[in-house]
């Protein structure tokens, strides 16, 4: 059966920034530096980037994208036979949902979960029925880790729970490869470090502070999404006294330019304390870097089994660190089992998982083993 989608996101003038990401991602290898030798055919499409955006085109080329701050367009949203909408933390996307499940019945409705315990912390009760009520309309329920699919099923029983990771397009493996002779090492995304939406990324820039009393001679860089995220990073770096060895960057787009920058680096470490989607630990997978992560993140687990440890272990992730810095074989292994495994995350296998979610609602044969 061939899907028409639709897919509603959080933002305002989605479909704007859905082609610019696009554009600057068709622009970008022929106007930037990766290396030429490097044949990527899949360039000849558009590549399917590893963000929600990206489950849309996953079953159609040419999806809907919808915004929760701007109107319907009903008479095109009236060819579609599947949304795809995203359990946000406001009132708006499930009354937006709802609202197009009363005008359209028969439309199949796949909810993504995004991270569960985000959810549970930022949701206002007084919501929650809207929310419950909306995800009861949904026909199945993508879960973005593997962990949490009996949270799912026991709170939605009558939806077809299965794991839906963020898919990588093959059209960003092996465009860049990490350099096992740098002394710089990535630490991945500071978010915050305090507050209601902290990741406590404090014991990745420890881990590092640890490894440096071995090897003073490592630098290292990580990324903030905004100004507000890079000014706090800056002030907690300064006062761990690592302003001269940690230099923090504007996360950048297109994803080829950050990937080119993870592949700078010899080693990663990253020790979220949330079940993050695990996007970094893909992207790094995608060049080849090995990666001390923590395992509350089975993606984590599942790319790198070698070098995952508690998100307050630096004792063993600092160990793990120097020992990817000194023995080869051990570094090459933790690559190499990545980029093996990254191919669960392929589009195609995506594609697979969600059409066998869309055969189980719709009462068709199915194997529900792909879940």
């Amino acid at each position: 059966m061939e899907y028409k989608v639709a897919i509603l996101l959080n933002k305002d003038r989605s479909k704007l920034r859905v082609i610019t990401k696009k554009l600057l991602h068709r622009l970008y290898p022929t106007f930037g530096q990766l290396d030429r030798d490097i044949e990527l055919p899949e360039l000849d499409r558009d590549i399917v980037l590893p963000e929600f955006d990206s489950f849309a085109e996953v079953l159609d080329p040419k999806p809907l994208f919808l915004s929760t701050e701007e109107a319907i367009p009903w008479d095109r949203l009236s060819e579609c036979n599947l949304l795809i909408w995203e359990w946000g933390w406001t009132a708006v996307p499930p009354a937006t949902v709802l609202e197009i499940r009363e005008r359209m019945p028969d439309l199949k409705i796949i909810l993504f979960t995004g991270p569960l315990d985000r959810f549970w912390r930022e949701l206002d009760y007084r919501n929650f029925e809207l929310h419950l009520k909306a995800a009861n309309a949904s026909h199945a329920v993508g879960v973005m880790l593997r962990d949490m699919q009996s949270h799912y099923a026991a709170l939605l029983p009558h939806a077809f729970v299965f794991h839906m990771p963020v898919p990588v397009d093959s059209g960003l493996v092996g465009i860049e490869r990490a350099n096992p002779s740098s002394k710089e090492v990535f630490l991945g995304a500071p978010v915050r470090f305090t507050g209601i939406a902290t990741q406590l990324p404090i014991n990745t820039f420890l881990t590092f502070r640890r490894v440096l009393e071995s090897d003073g001679d490592l630098k290292a860089v990580c990324f903030a999404y905004g100004r507000n995220e890079e000014s706090e990073a800056e002030g907690i770096i300064a006062q761990l006294g690592l302003n001269e060895s940690v230099r923090v960057s504007r996360y950048m787009r297109p994803l080829f330019r950050f990937l080119r920058s993870m592949a700078g680096c010899g080693i990663g470490i990253h020790l979220p304390h949330s079940f993050v989607q695990g996007r970094l630990a893909l992207m790094a997978s995608c060049v080849g870097l090995p990666m001390i992560l923590s395992n509350d993140s089975e993606t984590h687990r599942y790319l790198y089994p070698g070098t995952t440890v508690r998100w307050y272990d630096v004792a063993a992730a600092s160990e793990l660190a120097r020992r990817l810095l000194t023995d080869a074989d051990f570094y090459y292994k933790t690559a190499e089992v990545a980029r093996a495994r990254l191919r669960y995350y392929s589009v195609e296998q995506c594609a697979a998982r969600m059409r066998n979610a869309l055969d189980v609602v719709s009462g068709k044969p199915a194997e529900r083993a792909l879940r």
